[in-house]
């Protein structure tokens, strides 16, 4: 896994001292769980261990990015990407972001390389991400960032899970890009 860099973001492997930042900035964003039940809230030592375990992964060869913006160094969100089939090229891409960077096209910028690379380099020929939709600032938001990178929606599956946080039936949304569809763009 290679880090990678836009104009205005470092999209990096993770640091073990990167822990507080991203718990901090993920935590603006409550009474969620994503598509992999990973509840937002969680305490930060979760976050250590979600961290750290990315670190190891890399030997594996899995795909975790920090989120660094450039200008102020922040750490502000990430990107990982899992449940690969290089059989039938294909992967999952999840992302969080921190609220006060979710509108100010960072994520797309950092979205967009990801997606380059792994279509370029990796030799994926469809990337996923999935999300539910229980907290509508969050399906708002990443409905509209997916958009943004090229991504169509493909379905919502009614009723996929009852959040343990706030105890609501939600939907299952899926996005998906192919190859061909990318629009690369150099950042």
């Amino acid at each position: 896994m290679e880090d990678l860099e836009t104009k205005r973001l470092y999209i990096r492997k993770f640091k073990v001292e990167d822990t507080e930042e991203i718990y901090a900035n993920l935590r603006t964003i409550v009474d969620t769980e994503d598509d992999d039940n990973d509840v937002i809230t969680k305490p930060i030592g979760e976050t250590d261990i979600m961290i750290n375990s990315s670190i190891k992964g890399y030997e594996l060869g899995e795909f975790a990015w920090a989120i660094e913006e450039k200008q102020t160094k922040h750490v502000i969100g990430y990107i990982k990407v899992g449940e690969i089939s290089l059989k039938n090229k294909i992967c999952k891409l999840k992302f969080k972001v921190g609220k006060e960077w979710a509108n100010k096209g960072l994520i797309e910028e950092a979205i967009e390389k990801v997606i380059q690379y792994l279509f370029n380099t990796k030799d994926f020929c469809t990337i996923v991400s999935k999300f539910y939709d229980g907290n509508e600032w969050i399906k708002d938001t990443k409905t509209r960032i997916l958009k943004n990178v090229g991504m169509k929606q493909e379905a919502i599956l009614r009723n996929r899970k009852i959040n343990a946080v706030t105890g609501k039936v939600e939907n299952l949304i899926i996005f998906s890009i192919l190859k061909e569809e990318m629009n690369v763009k150099a950042s």
